[in-house]
C-alpha cells in the first residue's frame, strides 16, 4: 500500500512540474508568431486574386490571441493550443459584411478554421490541415 501511495506521489509531482514547461514553451512559439503577417497565398487561387482584393488580407497574433481581415470581414478567436508545429482555434468571430468579391473571403474563413498545423521558416507561415496540405500561406509585415 505505500508503494502505491509513494507511486501516486511521484505522478502528481511530474505532472504538476510538467504543467510550467509547458506553459513556457507555448510562450516560446507564440513568441515566434506574435506580429502582424499578410496573405500571400490561399488553396485555390492566384496570387493575382489576392492582390485584387480592395482590402489586402492579413492575421495578427498578440499573445493568445488571432485577429485580422479576409479581404472583407474582420475576424477574431483565441489559440487554444499550440506546439512546435500544431495549433488550434477557438470558433472564430467575425462582422458580416457583404462585399461585391466575397469568394476569397468566405474560402479564408473556411481554410483558417480546418487549420491543424503551421510551418514556420523565416517570414513565411504556412497553415497546414491534418492532410499536411497548404491551405493559407502568410508573409510577415
Amino acid at each position: 500500500m505505500k508503494k502505491a501511495y509513494f507511486f501516486l506521489f511521484l505522478i502528481s509531482m511530474f505532472s504538476c512540474a510538467e504543467q510550467p514547461e509547458n506553459k513556457e514553451t507555448e510562450k516560446n512559439f507564440l513568441n515566434t508568431i506574435v506580429g502582424k503577417w499578410n496573405l500571400s497565398e490561399i488553396k485555390g487561387f492566384s496570387s493575382t486574386d489576392i492582390k485584387n482584393l480592395r482590402i489586402a488580407p492579413f492575421i495578427k497574433f498578440e499573445e493568445n490571441k488571432i485577429s485580422g481581415t479576409n479581404g472583407c470581414n474582420n475576424f477574431f478567436s483565441s489559440i487554444t493550443t499550440i506546439s512546435k508545429n500544431n495549433i488550434s482555434f477557438s470558433p472564430f468571430g467575425e462582422t458580416k459584411m457583404m462585399c461585391q468579391e466575397m469568394k476569397i473571403p468566405d474560402t479564408f474563413g473556411e481554410l483558417i478554421s480546418k487549420t491543424d498545423m503551421y510551418f514556420l521558416k523565416n517570414n513565411t507561415l504556412i497553415f497546414l490541415n491534418k492532410k499536411n496540405e497548404n491551405l493559407l500561406t502568410f508573409t510577415k509585415e
